[in-house]
C-alpha cells in the first residue's frame, strides 16, 4: 500500500497520463527520483507561501543575545532569539492582536547566526513570542485542498520532467496557482480575526 506522500505523487502522475506508481518516496526507480525531489521542494514552498492554520505555531522564543558583549548581540536591536528548528516562515510578534494591521506589527528581522548554521530573529520586544508557520511533514493533518495544490503542483514538475510535455507542465501550473487561491480563501475562512488588541489586564493573564 502506498504511503500517504506517494499517494499525493500518484495523483500528479496520474495528472500526466502516467500508470506506473510508486510505493513511497524511495522508490528507486527515476519516477520515484523524480517525484521525491519534486515533492519535498514543493510541499516546503507551498507552506512558506501562505499562513495555514493546520501549520499555525506559536512559541515564546529563547534568547541568545542581550548585550553587546555577547557575540550574537546585533546593532540597533534589543535582543537576538533563536528560531523555532521547525519554523518554516515566521509570521509576527504577538503583541495582544491576532493577524495585526501594518501600524500594529511589531518590527522584526531575520538574519543568519554568526556561524551561518541557523537563522535568528531580532527584535526590541522583550519575552517575544512568535506566530508561526511550522514544517509539517504528516500528511493527514493537510487540509484537504493543501494536498491538492500540491499535487497540481509536483504534476506541473512531473510534466516537465518525467512526461517532456512543457505545454502541460504549463497549464498545470496555472492550475496550481488556481487551486493554491482557493485553498487559501478557505484556510482564511477557518480564522475570525480580531479587531481590538487585549487590554492590558488581559495580556496580565497570558
Amino acid at each position: 500500500m502506498a504511503t500517504a506522500e506517494a499517494a499525493v505523487c500518484n495523483v500528479a502522475l496520474l495528472r500526466i497520463g502516467q500508470t506506473q506508481f510508486i510505493e513511497s518516496l524511495n522508490d528507486p526507480t527515476n519516477i520515484g527520483k523524480v517525484c521525491k525531489a519534486s515533492f519535498l521542494f514543493s510541499r516546503d514552498q507551498l507552506l512558506q507561501a501562505r499562513p495555514w492554520p493546520f501549520a499555525t505555531l506559536r512559541q515564546t522564543l529563547a534568547v541568545l543575545a542581550d548585550d553587546e558583549d555577547d557575540d550574537e548581540a546585533r546593532s540597533g536591536w534589543a535582543f537576538t532569539y533563536a528560531l523555532p528548528s521547525d519554523c518554516i516562515a515566521p509570521r509576527y510578534l504577538w503583541a495582544g492582536v491576532d493577524n495585526p494591521s501594518k501600524e500594529e506589527v511589531v518590527p522584526f528581522r531575520i538574519e543568519s547566526s554568526r556561524d551561518l548554521q541557523a537563522r535568528v530573529l531580532l527584535s526590541n520586544l522583550e519575552d517575544a513570542e512568535l506566530i508561526y508557520t511550522a514544517r509539517v511533514t504528516e500528511v493527514s493533518r493537510w487540509d484537504p485542498l493543501f494536498s491538492e495544490a500540491l499535487a497540481m503542483k509536483v504534476a506541473s514538475d512531473l510534466a516537465f520532467g518525467i512526461a517532456k510535455k512543457p505545454a502541460l507542465g504549463a497549464e498545470l501550473l496555472k492550475g496550481y496557482y488556481l487551486t493554491l487561491g482557493i485553498a487559501h480563501a478557505s484556510a482564511a475562512n477557518q480564522n475570525t480575526q480580531s479587531t481590538q488588541p487585549l487590554s492590558e489586564f488581559e495580556l496580565g493573564r497570558r
